[in-house]
């Protein structure tokens, strides 16, 4: 997850596990790792209802932690959810304590969520499915981001968002022109 996270695919210390369910830990994929502490049935029903499954080590600046301050031996970093009155935060599946709202934690969470970044049509667990890690394409390259700001695998000179007007990156024939139109004055000063 380390490792995964501070590549920061869309920016972020996000881990899609999209692309990492075929990555070997040791002599396993990290799916079939899941599919040992659950079933078969239960991972590919969340692959298929929540295909944008993200892992985030949030950064808290104050308390110095972000993914490269990560000691990886330790065992017991809690699962946080957040909740209406707080952050419930879990261990080996069972709800170990609440962070009050409001409050930050001065530890390592990993927070397990839908990535908001994605193009959730850019992703399809049917077609790589059952197919060895070695033999699956290089899906970064697949992936689409909802803005060219988020993407960090391609690198090109096009993921400023003050080089792009909206009418670049918006494939949405639905988007009323008001909106486009309204996007382009109030970032009149950066879009060229």
């Amino acid at each position: 997850m380390k490792e995964e996270a501070i590549k920061k695919f869309d920016k972020n210390y996000n881990v899609l596990y999209y692309l990492v369910k075929d990555r070997k830990i040791k002599e396993k994929t990290f799916r079939e790792l899941l599919v040992e502490t659950s079933s078969e049935e239960q991972i590919s029903q969340i692959e298929n209802n929540v295909p944008l499954l993200n892992i985030l080590i949030p950064e808290i600046a104050l308390f110095n932690i972000k993914a490269e301050n990560l000691e990886i031996k330790d065992n017991e970093i809690p699962v946080a959810v957040k909740k209406e009155n707080g952050t419930y935060l879990y261990l080996n599946g069972k709800m170990e304590m609440i962070v009050p709202k409001g409050e930050i934690p001065d530890f390592y969470v990993l927070v397990v969520r839908e990535n908001d970044r994605v193009d959730p049509t850019s992703i399809s667990y049917n077609k790589i499915t059952n197919i060895a890690a070695s033999k699956v394409p290089n899906l970064e390259k697949q992936i689409r981001f909802l803005s060219p700001e988020y993407d960090n695998i391609n690198n090109n000179e096009n993921n400023n968002i003050s080089n792009i007007s909206a009418n670049t990156y918006v494939e949405n024939n639905n988007i009323h022109p008001i909106v486009l139109e309204s996007y382009n004055y109030f970032y009149s000063d950066t879009v060229t």
